[in-house]
């Protein structure tokens, strides 16, 4: 009967199970800071078809923006806060276009946000 030596590696009798390694912490957080680019690059690409679509039919831009998920399209709060913060890059003549409506428009809705919009706006001197 032949002796085992412990000292010697026999690893040809042994079936080798795949070790999980553990990933790499760094790894890990370049791959985050590569989602958070591509969600940043895919939120502005959103952003600037949104734009595009308001200076064309400014209906048209909100529907596209609350259909991305920047924007509840149905609260007029949240409308009129969008349509603050991008003003200087959407076209004046179209915001006042969507704010001018008839009241009987959409159910009032461009009325309620013409009316949230003012609230917003800081008329101190």
């Amino acid at each position: 009967k032949p002796e085992h030596n412990m000292d010697v590696d026999d690893t040809s009798n042994r079936l080798e199970t795949p070790t999980k390694m553990s990933p790499n912490p760094q790894e890990e957080e370049e791959k985050t800071l590569v989602q958070i680019y591509d969600s940043k690059k895919k939120r502005r690409a959103e952003e600037s078809e949104a734009v595009l679509r308001f200076n064309q039919k400014p209906s048209a831009g909100i529907k596209y923006a609350a259909q991305c998920g920047h924007i509840d399209g149905k609260d007029p709060q949240d409308v009129a806060r969008y349509l603050l913060k991008m003003k200087d890059t959407f076209e004046k003549t179209q915001i006042g276009e969507l704010l001018g409506r008839e009241p009987s428009y959409q159910d009032g809705f461009a009325l309620k946000v013409l009316h949230e919009y003012l609230k917003m706006m800081d008329f101190t001197g």
